[in-house]
């Protein structure tokens, strides 16, 4: 898993008792902006690495769900009125600034209508998007 330095939001599994998560796992509990292959409720192994306690170290339980970024940039585009329309797909979305916007999917078909969406919006030259997957 490649490392990010930016901090990724973790929570205890819901599926953990009281002392073991440690050894089960952590969950993702957002969705991640700068990191490929980890997306939101994917529960994750962790390990001290660069003199942090927790990093990152590899997906244990997948949760199925897809992440997209999408990049405005300099587009005259309201971004407002695109985030409206991937929350009526039914995406969660996150905003990291003013410019970059983190989209979940929660399963495939979920994905293919939120891949579409996007594709169609960057033809149009309102964003860039890439998936969350290498």
């Amino acid at each position: 898993m490649p490392h990010c330095r930016r901090r990724i939001v973790l929570s205890v599994s819901s599926s953990c008792g009281p002392g073991t998560w440690a050894t089960t796992g952590l969950r993702c509990a957002g969705i991640p902006f700068f990191v490929f292959d980890l997306a939101l409720g994917d529960v994750v192994a962790t390990a001290p690495a660069d003199g942090r306690k927790y990093m990152v170290n590899r997906v244990i339980q997948p949760s199925g769900h897809y992440v997209f970024r999408a990049w405005f940039g300099q587009s005259l585009y309201p971004r407002d009125e695109i985030a409206i329309r991937l929350q009526a797909l039914g995406s969660l979305i996150e905003w990291s600034s003013r410019n970059l916007l983190a989209v979940d999917a929660a399963d495939r078909p979920h994905a293919q209508a939120v891949a579409h969406f996007l594709m169609e919006r960057e033809k149009a030259g309102h964003l860039i998007y890439e998936t969350g997957r290498s």
